[in-house]
């Protein structure tokens, strides 16, 4: 049995020298860190550097090959944790149902586990929809929804299991920069809302740099560098201000680069 919400609370997580092979490609080796309770966590870095491996990793969808992770010292790897701890992921692609309507995605799972009466229930989906300014969109189903409004319902359904760890997979992916802004600006008042631990994966450094309490860099499955945005905005590392900020040289494009 998971614990109820007025017992539940922000948990840590320790990453400890986690590598991940699919047969002989390692896409993540030797990746150790800490996320603090409480913590806005962003994990950046380019398409392919191992990220959503890793958050995969972190709620027991991945095993990983070497290593441990834990969740307040309870191993991520064992599907008991996951009952004990409430963990949840807002997917890329968002993973709405599109046979059902907003109220319904976010009732699935309090009605598959039996935790509420339809009136509490109810209660309990509006009071999230009004919270992310979702509560026009009840009755709509996610083919009637903006891109927007479809991360935004993924995030009011993770957060109807009351989650003490939220996972973001490329939350800002297919967005525009205004919409981008707004998911970012979301993601950062949820913590303190929601009593929640967030760790974001994204190649979008506007969020990682503006919502990150700490923002790890990861390239070619490694930690490159990991540190608050305003040391790592400075950081002397070569691979850490390319990705920060990249030059577009089109007399001398990367993808001629023998080495890219």
């Amino acid at each position: 049995m998971s614990k109820s919400s007025t017992e539940r609370k922000a948990v840590e997580v320790s990453i400890e020298h986690v590598s991940k092979s699919f047969g002989t490609q390692e896409v993540i080796h030797d990746v150790s860190f800490q996320v603090c309770a409480g913590e806005t966590f962003v994990i950046m870095g380019p398409s392919g550097a191992g990220k959503s491996v890793l958050l995969k990793s972190i709620i027991g969808l991945i095993q990983p090959t070497q290593g441990k992770i834990f969740i307040d010292h309870l191993n991520a790897s064992v599907p008991e944790t996951h009952r004990e701890v409430v963990t949840s992921m807002v997917f890329q692609a968002g993973a709405l149902f599109n046979s059902l309507s907003v109220f319904d995605n976010l009732a699935l799972y309090p009605r598959e586990h039996l935790l509420y009466d339809k009136d509490t229930l109810e209660d309990k989906v509006m009071t999230v929809l009004k919270a992310l300014s979702l509560e026009q969109a009840v009755n709509k189903f996610p083919s009637e929804l903006s891109g927007g409004m479809r991360k935004r319902v993924s995030i009011a359904r993770s957060l109807m299991m009351e989650p003490q760890l939220l996972l973001y997979d490329e939350p800002t992916s297919e967005l525009d920069p205004i919409m981008a802004a707004t998911i970012s600006e979301l993601i950062a008042t949820l913590n303190e809302e929601f009593n929640v631990t967030s760790i974001v994966v994204s190649h979008d450094r506007e969020l990682a740099m503006s919502i990150g309490q700490r923002v790890a860099l990861m390239v070619d499955g490694r930690i490159q560098a990991l540190d608050i945005p305003s040391k790592l905005a400075t950081m002397d590392d070569p691979v850490v201000q390319n990705f920060l900020h990249p030059v577009i040289d089109v007399q001398n494009p990367r993808f001629r680069k023998q080495d890219f």
